[in-house]
């Protein structure tokens, strides 16, 4: 990892920016930023059944699609996430490494701006929001050199 790096460690509810203070041989990861979501569980957030429609084209009663409030809760964190890092960083043009659960992964790079999208040179589909940041260095290493 190149001195100057911004690494993004982001899954539904935490989210930590580091910054490599270090060089390629020898990097030295230092947090810069930290914030944490509390994201209740649905049963805190839920507390109805799903409503019920009148069907067109046929008799009977639907019922309504339930959304995932948990799951949209960690949507909107993961874009907030997104917005808050293109407007932090828009005048700095260091590269960006994110690392994320594959299915976070996925919705931070529908929701990532093009300017932001632009700057990022790897992408490790792992959760490692939960690693010391020295472990978080060797599984970059490993991934981003191998």
């Amino acid at each position: 990892m190149a001195h100057g790096i911004r690494v993004l460690v982001l899954d539904g509810r935490r989210m930590v920016l580091l910054v490599n203070d270090g060089n390629t041989e020898a990097p030295n990861l230092r947090v810069i930023e930290h914030r944490h979501f509390t994201n209740p569980p649905n049963r805190e957030i839920r507390d109805e059944a799903p409503g019920l429609n009148f069907s067109t084209g046929h008799p009977g009663r639907n019922t309504m699609e339930r959304v995932d409030p948990h799951r949209e809760n960690e949507t909107r964190f993961i874009a907030f996430t997104a917005e808050w890092l293109d407007q932090l960083t828009s005048d700095d043009p260091a590269d960006l490494v994110a690392a994320a659960p594959p299915r976070v992964l996925s919705e931070w790079q529908r929701t990532c701006p093009t300017r932001l999208r632009k700057r990022v040179v790897g992408e490790v589909a792992k959760d490692l929001t939960k690693q010391p940041v020295a472990e978080i260095v060797r599984h970059l290493a490993t991934v981003l050199e191998g």
